[in-house]
């Protein structure tokens, strides 16, 4: 956190000042505006990543991978300002491929915004480093995240498919479910479950 966390000068609390009377500054404060290191070597210090200087690329490379450790390497406070100042102007043109690891830093400050947007994730195009399941289990890890708020009846999950007829729910209507030899009610079943057949 030391060497690649930033925090913008303008906005050092009366604390974090008088810490600073404790330590001498690391980077000049024009530096500190983009809030993360990109690269750190002896004598070199930059905003950027080997593969681009995008401020996206640099704040992201460092949030990976996400694991049980990122709660305590990205405090909240942190992340609130990382968030509303470098990820929040971009986000609705992040591409998938980083979409993921930003829905995942979101989850931080507003965990439930962040579950309906892991909703648009499609997880074969996420970096290979993270599926979308691993965003939904790092969300509900969050504190202030409402489980109620996300569960779906069966014409939510499968808006296309109503319930209709007995007929039309019937296993022997839905060729998948004909084939693997299932009899009954599948597509939706009693219960109103849809089964993968359908």
């Amino acid at each position: 956190k030391t060497y690649w966390h930033m925090k913008d000068p303008s906005l050092t609390s009366r604390m974090d000042a008088i810490h600073a009377l404790r330590a001498p500054p690391i980077y000049d404060p024009s530096f500190e505006e983009s809030l993360m290191v990109g690269n750190l070597g002896m004598m070199d210090v930059t905003v950027a990543t080997w593969f681009g200087t995008e401020k996206l690329y640099v704040h992201m490379i460092n949030f990976m991978p996400v694991t049980a450790i990122t709660k305590e390497l990205f405090r909240r406070t942190y992340v609130e300002e990382e968030f509303e100042r470098i990820i929040n102007p971009m986000y609705d043109d992040v591409e998938m491929a980083w979409r993921g690891y930003c829905v995942a830093d979101r989850a931080m400050i507003d965990p439930n915004a962040a579950w309906v947007d892991a909703t648009k994730l499609r997880s074969y195009e996420l970096d290979s480093a993270l599926s979308q399941s691993q965003v939904y289990f790092w969300i509900s890890s969050m504190d202030g995240f409402d489980s109620s708020s996300i569960a779906a009846s069966p014409d939510e999950r499968h808006p296309d498919r109503s319930h209709g007829t007995p007929e039309a729910a019937s296993c022997l209507s839905h060729e998948g479910c004909k084939h693997l030899g299932l009899g009954g009610l599948c597509c939706p079943t009693e219960s109103g479950d849809y089964l993968q057949c359908c």
